[in-house]
């Protein structure tokens, strides 16, 4: 909550004479000035910033800042570190003040740049000090600053014994109020809007806003949240902030042949390097390859010895760096054979005598 306080000032003339000074005052009933979002500011080149007040439990306080400069060349903007500006933060719980500015020297050595000095509370974010400010704060009469507020005068534990009486709503969080007596709401993480209505916090779609979000490809949101799925074939989280998508280690392909006679169990271990560098056109081949063993007519499917020819002809491409260029594979076949035609002409009779089972075969990536 925002609430305009006014700008203390103390002007003088040439000859150093007094200009109606005036006090920034403020009171609030119950609600304390925010200690977090708020500082005292005191501005001017030969200014003492002053302010006193009183807490919600009565406490008295008081304290000040120096501002000096001999000249505004010294003076630089955005920063108030005691040049021409100077700021002090302020203590919890403070419910009134009393702002007010004095000089040592009543402004005479700087009465040309400088005339008046300044002084108030104000919101942190809403003032930059600026050179202009030594002279043009003076038509600034109010600035704003920021109340902590709080809903009644207990802890969000014993706020809910009495859920009547309990104010946050659903899909919100209640947390106690960290500058005054009370509790505040806010929405859950992953819902928006306002928590102290009914249904008044509702679902953001994550996915709609890639800034929402930290998925590397695709997003699927979620009541109050989202999950980053990755693509077929690949597994992991899906977030850039985690441990992404993987290509799958393992492909199993498991060959039945005839009824109850031989199997062949075809295993290829892949490595993500594998995709990456260009050989998933041998996984396509040993997969078709897998395919044509599993014709039911005897007459259509490959004999063993054909199965084996290829799978050693695959093996011996994998071994050589050049078939990893996409552009050279159909050279890399011509040079090692061409792929078994005749998967149709293999007789059903030749079965597994000798190649029941072909175990593993590896299918080596880069030559290695």
């Amino acid at each position: 909550m925002r609430i305009l306080t006014f700008v203390g000032a103390d002007c003088y003339n040439k000859s150093g004479g007094s200009e109606s000074p005036t006090t920034s005052i403020a009171i609030l009933p119950a609600f304390p000035f925010s200690n977090t979002r708020n500082k005292f500011f005191g501005i001017g080149c030969d200014t003492i910033a002053l302010i006193s007040g009183v807490d919600l439990h009565g406490k008295t306080y008081s304290t000040g800042c120096l501002s000096l400069c001999n000249d505004t060349g010294s003076v630089t903007n955005g920063s108030c570190n005691g040049i021409g500006c100077c700021q002090i933060p302020i203590p919890g719980n403070l419910l009134r003040y009393s702002a007010t500015v004095t000089s040592f020297k009543n402004h005479t050595d700087i009465w040309e740049s400088n005339p008046c000095g300044f002084s108030f509370l104000a919101e942190e974010e809403s003032f930059n000090f600026t050179i202009a400010n030594l002279t043009s704060i003076k038509n600034t009469t109010r600035l704003p600053s920021s109340i902590d507020w709080a809903i009644g005068n207990q802890t969000c534990e014993e706020a809910k014994k009495d859920l009547t009486g309990y104010v946050c709503k659903a899909n919100s969080d209640c947390y106690d109020s960290s500058n005054a007596p009370g509790y505040l709401c806010n929405c859950s993480a992953g819902y928006i809007g306002n928590p102290y209505l009914p249904d008044g916090c509702q679902d953001v779609d994550e996915c709609k806003d890639s800034n929402l979000n930290k998925c590397l490809k695709k997003c699927h949101n979620t009541i109050g949240n989202y999950t980053c799925p990755c693509p077929k074939g690949y597994h992991g989280d899906g977030r850039k902030d985690g441990e992404g998508c993987s290509a799958d280690q393992l492909l199993v392909v498991k060959i039945f042949v005839g009824v109850g006679t031989s199997v062949i169990v075809l295993v290829a271990i892949l490595e993500d390097c594998i995709a990456k560098e260009g050989n998933v056109e041998q996984v396509d081949k040993v997969a078709r390859l897998g395919k044509t063993c599993l014709r039911v007519k005897g007459e259509e499917r490959p004999t063993m010895k054909e199965v084996a020819m290829e799978l050693e002809r695959l093996r011996m491409m994998g071994k050589h760096p050049w078939t990893n260029v996409e552009s050279n594979y159909e050279q890399t076949e011509y040079l090692f054979g061409k792929q078994i035609d005749a998967f149709g002409h293999g007789k059903s009779g030749e079965s597994s005598a000798g190649y029941q089972v072909l175990g593993s075969v590896l299918l080596p990536s880069g030559g290695r």
